[in-house]
C-alpha cells in the first residue's frame, strides 16, 4: 500500500510540473527602429517545435509591436530584405535579442550610416 501511495504522488507531481512547463503565457515587444519611413522588417522565433515567422512595416517614427504567446524564452531574429549582396539568399539578420513569456520587452535598434 506504501509503494502505491508513493508512485501515485510520483505520477501527479510529474504531472503538475509537465503541464506547467508547457502553458504558453502572453508577451509583447515594441521597438523602434532608426531606419526609414515604412520599412519592412521580418520576425522570427521559435515556440516549442514550430517556428514563427511574421513581418511588420514599421510606423512613421519607426515604431513597432508584435505580440503572441510563448511557453519559454526565444531567441528573435529581426531581418531585412537583401538588397545589397548577391550572395546572401533571403532576409539576414540585423538584430538578435530574446523574447520571454509573460514580459514586455522594449527595444531600440539603430541604422547603419556610412562614415567617411
Amino acid at each position: 500500500m506504501n509503494k502505491f501511495f508513493i508512485l501515485y504522488i510520483s505520477v501527479v507531481c510529474l504531472s503538475v510540473i509537465h503541464a506547467s512547463a508547457q502553458s504558453r503565457k502572453p508577451f509583447t515587444f515594441q521597438g523602434k527602429i532608426d531606419s526609414t519611413e515604412n520599412a519592412l522588417y521580418y520576425f522570427q522565433y521559435k515556440d516549442r517545435d514550430s517556428s514563427i515567422v511574421d513581418s511588420i512595416y514599421l510606423g512613421k517614427d519607426g515604431s513597432f509591436t508584435i505580440s503572441g504567446q510563448l511557453s519559454e524564452p526565444s531567441r528573435l531574429f529581426i531581418a531585412i530584405k537583401d538588397k545589397y549582396d548577391p550572395r546572401i539568399v533571403g532576409p539576414f539578420s540585423v538584430y538578435e535579442t530574446w523574447l520571454e513569456p509573460g514580459k514586455d520587452i522594449r527595444f531600440h535598434g539603430f541604422k547603419l550610416e556610412e562614415r567617411c
